[in-house]
């Protein structure tokens, strides 16, 4: 949703203190009502029956119109709804308050329920809309609870103060609250609403059938025509609406959401704990008042312990529930709801209050605590967008229902046992066991149907499952949703055919709800098309070119399924009709070699047959400047640091030459064994180049390049990284390695178990080196580059890479080359291209998830990277577009390795198309066809800006970059506006007061060495050091010498 940006976003912090107000004052006045119903029958001459109309008169409204209301707020605006049934509940108490009859009271209380209908679902709806990410809404959802917890506590001892002292008559004030909400609560989403279209048919039926089901369990005279008539009708009703609903284009309650089991359950969860709750409230306030002769406020003190405590457990179920999930929690509690019932039930008149009573009501309120705030966030998380209201409607009409239905069964069977035995405590205790067995039943179909945290996590896998005879990909979201999710082949759309072929799924269960709102919203995401799902655990067994020692460089045969799968026109990225002016970019070389010429193309460079060929294979026919300039100064032997923008080939201008000198070097007899032989069946490699990358998708990457730029030639390409099989991994090195391509701490661990010797490296790349050193890595590639055995004397050659080269970056980097190293800019370094069409749009944090979607549906389907902050909101908007039916897929660090490398190949291949991902994949991902970059969170600096925004727009292809922007991120708005001035794109209206009419846009140049050492605060050596161990090279013959690690040569790998 895009808002005046003259307006400040308001705090999340207070909108849910308003909303926890409104809560605890509405439940406040409900308690100080229930604490006074003995006095309200003495005092008015109720009956016993005329005193159940008080509670059962805001039962009936409240649960009758709970739907409408949520429905309401999702068309017309949840602040609205909340506003108008928090006034209107407050005016209703106070007439309540002021009444004389039972007639006028009842009344007044059914009025109450009317505006509780508005009040409680628009209530829950505006936290999910203001908490947007899994962790921080479930811990509102407790603190929204919390409050509920302190109006009970406060309401029953304002109840009881009040009955003994002042009369039982009492108002409320939650007027005051309204004026307060109108200023602070947030709108919710207008485009959502306009969608949305009030099925009136539906509305009416269902309000009238559920009044007279209400009406019929209320009335307590089960044998009497009036109610069997009720009866039947509301049961003849709800058939016709559910035949309504299944037949209307906006169906007041989609038949859809009963199809996810856990949503099912949960609302059953619901039912059965309130009809807990008021059972056990009800008659230990009988038993306390009749039984004990509690007055009422003692009985409200009494209460004490099943309503402060909450303001702890609540929030700590909150905390709890991303850590373990729902499970747990509701095993926990609903076994606490049936000992705390137990307990009560064998109370008697001698009891004393601390023993049996106290303890019941403390262990009961760890109960009520895990079980409802829960239930709550597992039902609230279901939610789609525009159902918010709905969602909370749903599961309150659920609770009513076990309320209404429950509670008159169990006060029937109560009254039954003191009619037939003329023993009250009898009764009352024959209710408490119904409550026991209750919560019993709902622990066991807790255990069976909810599924653990550790079985949600498995199914949020992109997995392949058989359906209709194609192969879909199914993402189950949060709370074991099933719908199947779409994925982009082909733009057409979807066909009704189409979706009933994955409308199937386990047996022919249906996940997929309602079809038009499938077809509406992304059909034009286009038709799945068959795939087979990944044969690799992990990528890193990919195959490589496997070399016999019979095979010489001329005549290596050709492996054509290889040679498929390596160069196939979709592993590519096309140059663009922009690729020609990366030769206009400034070129700027300092201390390199003298007479430098650039390359015109890949022949002018001699590099090796073998190699020439796979450039040409690659198709690639003409250099980058990167590669014009940094393949003659590699090849000469410097030591490089190299800044370019992103998706100008940075990978090819280091592997294509350094391959290319190594192939020479064997060509002409200087060969080294890929492994030594160390005794008892162990090898430990011996690779030539070392290439050290931040992340394990750039290591992934960068394996699948050099497998190409390797093909049909000696050298064997591995990869190891974190979080694949350390076994898989140790297989591969085992077999041979000469180009080793790692993570810092998988190498590290390899290169400390004595799986891998660096002596024999002759050429080390930190590839996007300042990431590398700014996420803390440096520790691990210090004691790599300068504690472990690699060569430090003039046979190194060491590179760097990256698009971005901080200050502080280019002195730590310093360390790592030698005196004479040589530094290479193309463009302005941290630049990025004028290929990128960047825009900005004000976006408040709860309008972000409507804002992607209408983003994604304004466009045309294309690749789209959404990049988040932090790995919660990742989940959580994978989870909503998932069950928005996009095909979705999400790489951060908290999923292991499998997934996210499957993440990857689905979103490569086209199966998902939208990836959601942290930081892990803003750096170096080469992927063919991303056409759009979405910054769903913007980053804290520009560089990480210029990274992510890479993503698109690859080798002068065009690309467009969409990021949010608020308050949050005022810090960042300077240094974007700059960028966006230098890349001439539209400044928005609220960066306008950061636009420089002075700025400058020449090209910043690398810090030289006066400055480096001025920023050092003194001279720490050159960095590179004298070999110590390892092998031994001979500068005169060229050669490499086997040094300490040798032991026993091998031929396997050449």
């Amino acid at each position: 949703m895009l808002v005046n940006p003259t307006v400040k976003s308001t705090p999340k912090w207070s909108i849910l203190v308003v909303l926890c107000l409104a809560q605890f004052l509405d439940v406040a006045n409900l308690s100080a009502v229930n604490i006074s119903l003995p006095t309200i029958k003495l005092e008015l001459g109720f009956s016993g029956s005329q005193l159940s109309w008080i509670v059962n008169a805001f039962t009936l409204t409240f649960g009758t119109f709970l739907l409408i209301g949520g429905k309401l707020g999702d068309k017309y605006g949840h602040k609205r709804f909340f506003l108008a049934g928090l006034i209107w509940f407050s005016v209703w108490s106070l007439i309540c308050g002021l009444s004389r009859g039972v007639i006028m009271l009842c009344v007044a209380r059914a009025m109450q329920g009317l505006g509780a209908a508005a009040t409680i679902p628009n209530a829950l709806a505006l936290i999910q809309l203001a908490y947007t990410e899994k962790v921080e809404n479930s811990r509102a959802l407790s603190v929204f609870s919390s409050s509920g917890a302190l109006g009970y506590g406060i309401g029953l001892v304002l109840g009881g103060v009040f009955t003994a002292t002042v009369g039982w008559k009492s108002a409320i004030m939650g007027v005051v609250v309204a004026v307060v909400a109108f200023f602070v609560i947030p709108e919710t989403h207008p485009s959502i609403r306009a969608n949305i279209k009030l099925d009136i048919g539906g509305a009416i039926t269902i309000t009238v059938a559920l009044l007279s089901i209400a009406y019929s369990f209320s009335d307590g005279h089960w044998s009497s025509v009036h109610v069997i008539v009720c009866l039947v009708l509301g049961v003849f009703l709800l058939f016709i609406f559910v035949w309504i609903e299944k037949r209307v284009e906006s169906p007041m309650l989609p038949m859809s959401i009963f199809r996810t089991r856990m949503f099912s359950v949960m609302l059953l969860v619901g039912a059965f704990y309130q009809t807990w709750y008021l059972v056990y409230n009800l008659y230990c306030t009988l038993i306390f008042q009749e039984i004990m002769g509690y007055g009422a406020l003692n009985t409200a003190y009494a209460f004490f312990p099943l309503a402060f405590p909450g303001l702890i457990l609540n929030p700590m179920a909150g905390y709890l529930i991303p850590k373990v999930g729902v499970k747990p929690l509701l095993v926990v509690g609903t076994s606490c709801m049936a000992i705390s019932a137990a307990l009560f039930a064998v109370t008697d008149s001698n009891s004393g209050y601390w023993l049996l009573p106290f303890t019941s009501m403390c262990i009961g309120e760890v109960g009520i605590a895990m079980t409802y705030t829960s239930a709550i966030v597992a039902t609230l998380t279901m939610a789609k967008s525009g159902e918010h209201g709905l969602n909370s409607a749903v599961f309150s009409v659920a609770m009513q229902a076990g309320s209404g239905v429950g509670l008159s069964i169990i006060n029937a069977i109560s009254d039954a046992v003191i009619n037939s035995t003329g023993s009250h405590m009898k009764g009352y205790q024959i209710g408490l066991w119904i409550g026991f067995a209750l919560t019993l039943l709902c622990m066991m179909i807790t255990l069976v149907f909810v599924p653990s945290k550790a079985t949600l996590e498995r199914k949020s896998i992109a997995r392949v499952e058989k359906a209709g005879g194609k192969d879909v990909m199914v993402n189950e979201a949060l709370a074991d949703m099933a719908y199947t999710q779409p994925a982009i082949l082909d733009k057409s759309a979807y066909t009704e055919v189409d979706i009933e072929c994955i409308e199937k799924e386990d047996g022919g269960k249906e996940v997929l709800g309602d079809k038009t709102t499938m077809s509406d919203t992304v059909g034009k995401w286009g038709r799945r098309e068959t795939s087979t799902s990944d044969s690799l655990a992990w990528a890193s067994e990919q195959r490589v070119y496997e070399w016999r020692d019979d095979y010489t460089l001329e005549t290596a045969p050709d492996d054509p399924g290889l040679e498929a799968d390596l160069f196939d026109e979709e592993n590519r990225v096309n140059t663009g009709i922009n690729f020609k002016n990366y030769a206009q970019m400034k070129v700027s070389i300092r201390d390199g070699p003298p007479n430098l010429e650039p390359l015109q193309t890949f022949a002018d460079a001699d590099l090796h047959p073998s190699v020439l060929q796979n450039v040409l294979r690659m198709n690639y026919t003409e250099p980058t400047p990167i590669q014009k300039n940094a393949i003659p100064i590699l090849e000469k032997n410097y030591d490089l640091m190299a800044c370019a923008q992103t998706g100008s080939g940075k990978t090819a201008a280091f592997l294509v030459p350094i391959i290319s000198m190594i192939l020479k070097k064997i060509a002409s007899g200087r060969i080294r064994p890929a492994r030594s032989h160390v005794g008892q069946g162990r090898f430990k490699a011996l690779p030539l180049v070392l290439v050290i990358l931040p992340t394990r998708e750039l290591a992934i990457q960068l394996f699948e390049e050099s497998r190409r730029f390797a093909y049909k030639t000696p050298l064997r390409p591995v990869a190891v990284y974190g979080g694949a099989s350390p076994a898989v991994q140790n297989e591969q090195v085992r077999r041979g390695c000469d180009i080793l391509i790692a993570t810092p701490g998988r190498l590290q661990d390899m290169i400390e178990r004595g799986n891998i010797s660096l002596a024999f490296v002759r050429h080390v790349v930190l590839d996007e080196a300042d990431r590398m050193l700014d996420m803390g890595f440096e520790p691990q590639i210090r004691k790599i580059m300068l504690s472990s055995n690699l060569p430090r004397d003039e046979s190194l050659q060491t590179l760097m890479f990256s698009a971005t080269f901080p200050n502080q970056i280019q002195v730590l980097a310093r360390d790592f080359l030698k005196e004479d190293y040589c530094r290479l800019r193309i463009g302005r370094i941290g630049g990025t291209t004028t290929d990128i069409t960047q825009r900005v749009l004000y976006v408040n944090d709860f309008d972000k998830n409507d804002t992607v979607v209408e983003i994604l549906l304004e466009i045309p389907p294309s690749r789209t990277m959404i990049f988040v902050q932090t790995k919660r909101t990742a989940d959580s908007l994978d989870d909503y577009l998932y069950n928005k039916m996009f095909p979705t897929c999400s790489i951060h660090g908290d999923r292991n390795q499998a997934e996210r490398e499957q993440s990857l190949r689905a979103f490569k291949t086209g199966r998902s198309p939208i990836l959601i991902a942290t930081a892990v994949a803003s750096r170096g991902l080469d992927i063919k066809d991303v056409m759009h970059v979405i910054n769903y969170d913007l980053c804290d600096d520009i560089d990480e800006y210029v990274h992510r925004i890479g993503r698109t727009a690859r080798a002068g292809n065009h690309g467009l970059a969409t990021s949010f922007y608020n308050e949050k991120y005022v810090s960042l708005a300077p240094q974007l506006t700059k960028l966006l001035q230098e890349c001439e794109q539209e400044i928005p209206e609220f960066l306008k007061s950061y636009v420089d009419p002075d700025v400058t846009y020449e090209t910043e140049e690398f810090l030289d060495e006066e400055e480096i050492q001025g920023l050092r605060g003194s001279d720490d050596g050159d960095g590179v050091g004298t070999g110590d161990d390892g092998s031994a090279w001979d500068a005169n013959t060229g050669d490499w010498g086997m040094g300490d690690d040798h032991q026993t040569s091998t031929s396997s790998g050449w």
